[in-house]
């Protein structure tokens, strides 16, 4: 009886030993999982050179919505260009974080949300015709081309360096029905991109100007 016994709560032992085996597991798994997927939402970021700029893309489901997570390098003072204007931020310490661009197409127009460093605007662009044409398209968000700096791996270049961070664009097909519906100002408005930001150090937009007006490579 009493060898019965031991080997009834070895049994028992062994069992519960396995189910807190495949619990551990389990959990080990699903915590796994969530970490992949912060890593996917918020990026992981190795700096290897921390004198250098680096960006990677992040993974978002949703059309018209792009993000990165970004390291800028002590001193780095930075700014960008987009297609309605510009801005400038310098920090004397690093900096890291989310840079976000968002657009929306609505009854108004296309709504374009920025957060760079230097801080967040919203403005909105499409007048008359072309806002009528967006808004009769609500699927036009998917059919956007977008260049996107970082989506492949991760970017890393010198703080002297000018880089295109996003680039969004309507498709040819789409390009070619609009322009016979709609003003010349309202087509140049939306072409060659809906949107487009360079970033760089202070100053890189004037002297590309100036390189481009001269023909020769900026400085």
């Amino acid at each position: 009886m009493a060898q019965r016994i031991v080997e009834v709560v070895l049994v028992l032992m062994i069992v519960i030993g396995a189910a807190l085996l495949w619990r551990s597991a389990n959990v080990r798994s699903e915590l796994t999982a969530e970490y992949d997927r912060l890593v996917r939402k918020t990026g992981q970021l190795p700096i290897g050179d921390e004198t250098k700029v680096h960006i990677r893309a992040l993974e978002i489901d949703e059309p018209g919505h792009y993000a990165w997570r970004a390291y800028f390098p002590p001193n780095y003072a930075f700014s960008y260009a987009t297609g309605m204007g510009g801005g400038s931020s310098s920090r004397s310490s690093a900096w890291e974080g989310i840079l976000r661009v968002r657009i929306r197409n609505t009854d108004k127009g296309f709504m374009v949300y920025t957060r760079l460093v230097g801080g967040s605007s919203l403005r909105g662009y499409g007048s008359g015709k072309l806002r009528d044409l967006f808004h009769r398209r609500p699927g036009l968000l998917q059919e956007l081309q977008v260049n996107q700096l970082g989506a492949d791996e991760l970017t890393v270049f010198d703080a002297t360096e000018a880089q295109t961070l996003l680039e969004v664009a309507l498709p040819e097909k789409l390009l070619a029905e609009i322009k016979e519906q709609v003003t010349l100002n309202e087509y140049n408005e939306i072409t060659p991109f809906i949107e487009r930001i360079r970033i760089g150090p202070t100053g890189f937009e004037e002297r590309e100007r100036a390189a481009a007006a001269t023909g020769q490579a900026p400085q």
